[in-house]
């Protein structure tokens, strides 16, 4: 007999999404893309993602001993690009710090703008020095023992770069629609 505490499970994306900001003129979501974005055109242009998962096979468990987003890299849309070749001597590779915040309220995916956007509630779940265009992995086991007691509402999550004014800065990962 499996100890339930100990059955690993994979969640399904149930709604990721990406708005955009260009300036505070102009918002528009990137819904049904294949592409999560983070960062800043450095222009006024940027990007925020959502994302919301099924908890319904994990509801009731009686432990979270582990928990694990991992986000897949799109260096084709990565900003800057990643490099070809390795930096050269003494200059380290680019990297984005990105926070990944629980989504303050309900949200949907078709609907969601920057205008509209619930924004994020309280400190960062986690926090990420990666490159622009690779693979990450976050530990949110805290988060989701909260989510699954209904301590706080599982209202997803919002992937967020605060790199406006420093030039053209992006990660990228593959949205549940790749």
């Amino acid at each position: 007999m499996a100890d339930l505490s100990t059955v690993r499970r994979t969640l399904a994306v149930v709604a990721d999404v990406t708005v955009v900001g260009a300036g505070e003129s102009m918002a528009f979501n990137a819904f049904g893309q294949d592409a999560l974005l983070c960062g800043s055109d450095g222009r006024g242009g940027r990007w925020r993602s959502y994302l919301a998962f099924d908890l319904a096979p994990v509801r009731g468990s009686p432990e979270v001993v582990g928990a694990f987003l991992r986000l897949r890299g799109r260096p084709d849309l990565a900003l800057p690009a990643p490099p070809i070749a390795e930096p050269p001597a003494g200059r380290a590779p680019e990297r984005i710090d990105l926070r990944l915040y629980r989504a303050a309220a309900p949200w949907r995916a078709e609907r969601i703008t920057w205008a509209n956007q619930p924004g994020a509630t309280g400190e960062p779940v986690a926090r990420l020095s990666v490159h622009p265009g690779a693979d990450a992995t976050v530990a949110l086991t805290e988060l989701m023992g909260d989510w699954i007691r209904g301590a706080i509402g599982p209202f997803g999550l919002v992937l967020v770069c605060d790199e406006a004014g420093v030039g053209p800065r992006r990660a990228a990962y593959y949205s549940s629609a790749a």
